[in-house]
C-alpha cells in the first residue's frame, strides 16, 4: 500500500496536478483519509522524501519538492514495482514472438552476415530499406526504397522526425489524449505540444483547423488506427479532410502508424493523401517483436536528407543486425504468421475482456490490444488506479496520456498483452470489474 501512495504522488507530481511547495496532508490525516494504518503512510513519505518528492520542514508540515526537472513523463507508465498483474504496459504477448533461435541459425549461414558488425549506411542497407518499403505498401502506404529510412523502433522514428522538420519552440498538434513518448520526444527537442480535441474517430480536423488559425503549427502527430489510448479508429472522410488540413496550413504530418497491421480492414494511411508533406511510422514492436528495436520511416524527398541528417547526429545508424532479422522475418512470410497468430489471441482476450467487464462503457475493437475502459462517475481515475493497485493489478489512467493539465477523461486504458497467460488476464480484468461495482468508500474500508 505504501508504494501505491508513492505511486500516486509520484504521478500527480509528474501530471503537474501538484505544485511544487503544495503542502501535504498530515500522516495522520491522510492515513484516516485512505483508511489505513498510520505506519504505512510514514513509510510513504519517507520513501517520497528519499526520492526528492517531497520534503519535510517540522512543524511546518510537508511539501511537494521542488524539481530541478520534472520527472521523464514515461516514468508515470513504468513505475509500477510490485505489481502482481501489470495491465498499464501496452506491448504483445511474448509467448506469440517469432522463434529467434532458428532465425539465429539460418542468419549465422549467411555469406554475408559480418557486414553487420560494420557502419551501416544512416539511411540503412538497400535491401532493409526495400524490405520496409514493400511492408509498408502491403500495409496500403504506397512508397518505395527510395522513401524508406531505417530507424531504432518508432519512438525513434518520430524523434528523427520531429527533428527534422521541427525547431525549438514551434507547436506540434496532437490528440488531447495520445501516446506519452511524443511528449518526452518534445521535451527534448524543446518543442510545444499543444492538444486537439478528440472524439469516436481521433482528432477532430476542424479542432486542428482553430488551432492553426490561433498559433503556427509545425506538425501534426497523429495515431489514426487503433489510436493510443482510446482505440479509435479514423475512418477514411476524416483522414482525408485531415490531410486537407495540413496542407492548407503548411502542417507537416506526423503518422504513428504500428497497430495498423492489427486491424487489417483499416481506411488509407493519412499519409496517402498528402505524401508530399507525410512522414509514415512503422514499427516491429506492437506486432511482431518488442524487443527488437527496428523500425522504418517513409519520408517525402525534400525532407529525406534532413531525416537522415538527424539519425546520423543520434546515433549514425540504425540497428543493422536487428533489422537484418525483421527484414528476414518480412521476406520469408515469418513476420506475416506471428501478425496473423497476435490477432488471434489479441481476438480471444478482447472477447474474455467482453465477458467480464460486460455492462461497462468500453471502447475495444475485435483485434485491439487494449482496453479503453470508463469508470463510473463515483470513482476518479487517481482513486481507481490507487484502488486497483493496491489489489495488485496496475492500469494505466488516463491523466497519462492528456496533453493538458487539469481533468482528463475518467477512463482507463487496460493493456491485454502484458501478460502471457489468459488465466492470469482474467484474474487481472476480474479484480477491476469487481473494483467496478465498489464505490470508493467501501474500498478504503477493506484496506
Amino acid at each position: 500500500m505504501y508504494q501505491a501512495i508513492i505511486g500516486a504522488l509520484s504521478q500527480d507530481i509528474t501530471l503537474g496536478n501538484l505544485a511544487a511547495g503544495f503542502k501535504l496532508p498530515t500522516q495522520r490525516d491522510l492515513a484516516d483519509e485512505l483508511g489505513v494504518a498510520l505506519g504505512t503512510v510514514t513509510r510513504a513519505y519517507a520513501e517520497a522524501e528519499r526520492r526528492g518528492l517531497i520534503h519535510s520542514e517540522g512543524r511546518r508540515g510537508t511539501f511537494v519538492g521542488k524539481m530541478s526537472r520534472t520527472q521523464p513523463v514515461l516514468s508515470a507508465l513504468f513505475d509500477v514495482g510490485g505489481m502482481t498483474v501489470d495491465l498499464s504496459k501496452n506491448h504483445p504477448v511474448y509467448a506469440d514472438d517469432p522463434d529467434i533461435a532458428v532465425s539465429l541459425r539460418k542468419l549465422a549461414r549467411r555469406s554475408d552476415v559480418r557486414q553487420h558488425l560494420h557502419y551501416a549506411p544512416s539511411d540503412g542497407f538497400a535491401r532493409h530499406r526495400k524490405a520496409g518499403a514493400d511492408w509498408l505498401t502491403r500495409l496500403g502506404m504506397e512508397t518505395d526504397a527510395d522513401s524508406i529510412v531505417v530507424t531504432a523502433g518508432a519512438q525513434h522514428g518520430v524523434m528523427v522526425s520531429l527533428a527534422a522538420v521541427a525547431e525549438p519552440g514551434d507547436v506540434v498538434a496532437t490528440e488531447a489524449l495520445t501516446y506519452p513518448g511524443i511528449r518526452a520526444v518534445a521535451e527534448m527537442l524543446g518543442l510545444n505540444v499543444m492538444g486537439v480535441e478528440i472524439d469516436g474517430e481521433g482528432l477532430i480536423p476542424e479542432g486542428l483547423e482553430r488551432l492553426c488559425r490561433q498559433r503556427r503549427v509545425r506538425a501534426v502527430y497523429c495515431n489514426p488506427t487503433l489510436h493510443n489510448p482510446t482505440n479509435a479508429i479514423m475512418g477514411e472522410g476524416r483522414r482525408r479532410e485531415l490531410a486537407h488540413v495540413a496542407q492548407k496550413h503548411d502542417v507537416i504530418i506526423i503518422e504513428d502508424e504500428i497497430l495498423r497491421p492489427l486491424a487489417p480492414d483499416a481506411p488509407p494511411p493519412v499519409s496517402s493523401f498528402a505524401p508530399e508533406r507525410s512522414f509514415f511510422v512503422m514499427s516491429a514492436s506492437k506486432v511482431i517483436s518488442a524487443g527488437l528495436r527496428a523500425g522504418f520511416v517513409s519520408a517525402p524527398p525534400t525532407w529525406r536528407r534532413r531525416l537522415v541528417d538527424a539519425i546520423r547526429a543520434m546515433m549514425l545508424a540504425g540497428p543493422s543486425l536487428t533489422v537484418e532479422l525483421l527484414s528476414q522475418w518480412l521476406e520469408d512470410g515469418t513476420a506475416e504468421e506471428v501478425i496473423a497468430r497476435r490477432r488471434r489471441e489479441f481476438e480471444r482476450r478482447v472477447q474474455l475482456a467482453s465477458e467480464i467487464l460486460e455492462g461497462h462503457e468500453m471502447r475495444m475493437p475485435p483485434h485491439s490490444c487494449f482496453v479503453w475502459l470508463t469508470l463510473p462517475e463515483i470513482w476518479s481515475t487517481t482513486e481507481f488506479a490507487l484502488e486497483a493497485h493496491r489489489r495488485g493489478v496496475g492500469v494505466a489512467p488516463a491523466e497519462i496520456f492528456s496533453v493538458s493539465k487539469g481533468r482528463s477523461a475518467n477512463a482507463l486504458r487496460v493493456a491485454l498483452g502484458c501478460v502471457d497467460d489468459r488465466e492470469t488476464l482474467r484474474t487481472g480484468l476480474t479484480i477491476i470489474a469487481d473494483v467496478m461495482k465498489s464505490s470508493p468508500s467501501q474500498a478504503t474500508t477493506t484496506v
